[in-house]
């Protein structure tokens, strides 16, 4: 199996089309189509809202199979290579200042203030607790470089 990620400055049903129109140029055969996927013989394309600017998203381009499956995702990534770069260190930039430990305090008000109305006070502290392990998960990984073998 191989899975590269495609980081797309488009909605991610155009991104979809656009993987759509890549593989009728190769005359390849599309199983299944819906809205945020597209699936051929021995792979799929799924693409996902990035969700801090969903008019972005990241392209799951997968291979499952034969090498023939795999020459289509590198294939894709490699056209998309340089645009999903920039777009992922736009992503990335945006991710980490969001999730950053300067903006937790702000956003812990704001969540103790919504789950105040009728929870419990351990119920409270354990949600914060879960959400701020979270939050602090997603700026790390917002701050570290790619994985070059999973980014275009």
């Amino acid at each position: 199996m191989k899975e590269v990620v495609v980081f797309l400055d488009l909605p991610a049903g155009d991104a979809v089309a656009l993987a759509a129109s890549f593989l009728a140029e190769r005359g390849v055969p599309v199983t299944d189509r819906a809205p945020l996927s597209v699936a051929f013989a021995a792979g799929q394309f799924a693409a996902v809202p990035v969700q801090l600017k969903p008019e972005w998203c990241r392209v799951w381009a997968t291979a499952w199979g034969d090498g023939e499956a795999e020459h289509l995702v590198d294939e894709f990534a490699a056209r998309h290579r340089e645009r999903s770069r920039v777009a992922e260190a736009q992503v990335k930039a945006i991710e980490a200042d969001v999730y950053s430990e300067a903006s937790w305090p702000a956003y812990e008000q704001r969540l103790r203030a919504s789950l105040s109305g009728g929870a419990g006070v351990e119920e409270v502290e354990a949600k914060i607790a879960a959400v701020k392990k979270r939050w602090l998960a997603l700026g790390k990984r917002a701050g570290a470089a790619p994985e070059e073998h999973l980014s275009a």
